[in-house]
């Protein structure tokens, strides 16, 4: 079964009432089937065909037909007065709410390309990450559709709203001798994809171009850069391809990089040791991050939900607390602390037990201005440690 990708808008509903807000989305359909003796399923959170394993056990994931021709809305309901929806840390996600984290990270990114080739801002570097369970690559959830889905919706605002010219980036096997299982595959399936969406794009489909992670891919009339899940790995560092690309790039056209895993990682031979680190370090730094979504955990585990991290450009980062009751489920998400930059780990972990502290009863016997006091005390030192 094939599937064809059309864009339409979401309408967000609030659990609680209150406004409706309308945005583009893309919606996959399912066509007609591509051959008959194929047993074929079709996965509601995962934007894949998976069919049936052969011989050898492989699954074959079947490229997606991207349009950008509007035909249905889709309601998303948001919990409370925030932005996110009840199944935040459920995999697989309906597709209906993924498409609208979707929408959220294009709009900031397109208004930061905005602000970068108006020239309203110098740095052309942007960084992008959205960490969902099934964008998280620590998890076995990992979905790699996910991924191409918005980076499909990035290149439709490009290409399509603004008349840009993108060139979608990815690591190369035989450059780098191998690639992590996170990486692998993007370059063909998003190849793939393009292929079979040239028909219903017509000639703007030209404006639509892939490339290594090399300053050499670099055309002159490539408008912006968007470089997919660039990881280092032991003896085989994508970074330094990162640099020489924003080197030969003259600095007014963006380079997006989506889910970067740029940390050193160590290797023999000399590779990521101490020579350049300064510079490496000082590159990862200088990237403007215009949209960031992680959900929040105890440490060392993957459940349950303590909350959210957040940030989406122009606005400040977000700390979220995630509160759900036993007895009937019911669940809310609470804003608990906003930033100018990133907030460290400190700094995350103090707004949840103040907010924590605040909100709980004042033990028997103690009068409630005690607690007060207590709390009182607790948000000065909060204020202290962070000013």
């Amino acid at each position: 079964m094939a599937f064809v990708g059309v864009c339409s808008s979401v309408s967000v509903r609030r659990s609680s009432g209150g406004r409706v807000d309308r945005r583009r989305r893309c919606v996959l359909k399912a066509a007609s089937p591509v051959s008959e003796g194929n047993a074929q399923a079709v996965s509601e959170g995962n934007a894949q065909v998976v069919s049936e394993e052969n011989t050898q056990g492989d699954v074959e994931e079947l490229p997606v037909e991207v349009a950008a021709e509007g035909i249905q809305d889709v309601t998303v309901e948001l919990v409370g007065d925030s932005p996110f929806t009840r199944n935040l840390n459920v995999s697989p996600m309906p597709r209906s709410e993924r498409q609208h984290y979707i929408n959220e990270v294009t709009n900031a990114i397109a208004a930061r390309v905005d602000d970068v080739l108006s020239g309203k801002v110098e740095n052309n570097l942007i960084s992008v990450t959205m960490l969902l369970p099934e964008l998280n690559t620590s998890l076995d959830i990992y979905d790699r559709r996910f991924l191409l889905s918005l980076a499909w919706e990035i290149v439709i605002e490009m290409v399509k709203a603004r008349g840009l010219t993108v060139k979608v980036m990815t690591q190369c096997p035989t450059k780098f001798g191998g690639l992590p299982l996170s990486v692998a595959g993007l370059r063909r399936h998003f190849e793939g994809d393009r292929e079979l969406s040239r028909e219903s794009w017509g000639e703007a489909m030209d404006r639509v171009r892939t490339g290594d992670i090399d300053a050499v891919a670099v055309a002159e009339d490539d408008d912006v850069f968007l470089v997919l899940a660039p990881t280092n790995i032991v003896s085989a560092p994508v970074i330094e391809d990162c640099i020489g690309l924003a080197k030969k790039v003259d600095g007014k056209r963006p380079i997006i990089t989506l889910n970067a895993r740029l940390d050193e990682v160590p290797s023999h031979s000399g590779v990521m040791q101490v020579q350049g680190r300064k510079e490496r370090l000082d590159f990862v730094k200088s990237f403007y991050v215009a949209s960031y979504l992680r959900c929040l955990y105890p440490i060392g585990r993957n459940f349950p939900l303590v909350g959210a991290l957040r940030r989406h450009y122009p606005g400040k980062w977000e700390v979220w607390l995630h509160k759900q009751t036993e007895k009937d489920g019911d669940e809310d998400f609470r804003l608990i602390g906003e930033f100018d930059d990133m907030p460290t780990s400190g700094q995350i972990g103090d707004a949840i037990k103040v907010e924590r502290f605040r909100s709980s009863p004042a033990p028997e016997g103690l009068p409630a201005s005690f607690s007060l006091g207590i709390m009182a005390a607790m948000v000065v030192l909060f204020w202290l440690i962070n000013r």
